[in-house]
């Protein structure tokens, strides 16, 4: 996801956000804490993909354009357990069902 294009100043229009939308959490290992009792720490992040509308990435320091961005729902598609993933699978087209079959 940090790959992808990151929104720079306002955004002027998008067409119609009809849904839906995807919160993903990620967790990360950050190390031991140190000390006498050191424990590990893992760090989480929640970002939120909306495949329709503006197709944005929100939930980082700047938002991220997902619009266009084919690899990017194949990658994520896959990790998911989707057979040849686009981005109309995330927006819920038919596309996914017949080709599962």
């Amino acid at each position: 996801m940090c790959a992808l294009p990151t929104v720079t100043g306002p955004v002027a229009s998008c067409p119609k956000d009809t849904g839906p939308f995807y919160e993903l959490a990620f967790g990360y290992f950050v190390g031991p804490t140190g000390g006498r009792e050191s424990q590990d720490v893992t760090a989480y992040v929640t970002v939120t993909l909306h495949v329709t509308g503006c197709a944005m990435v929100t939930g980082f320091q700047t938002s991220r354009w997902a619009i266009g961005q084919d690899g990017f729902y194949r990658t994520l598609g896959v990790a998911m357990g989707i057979n040849r993933p686009s981005q109309g699978d995330f927006v819920g087209l038919p596309t996914m069902i017949d080709r599962n079959r």
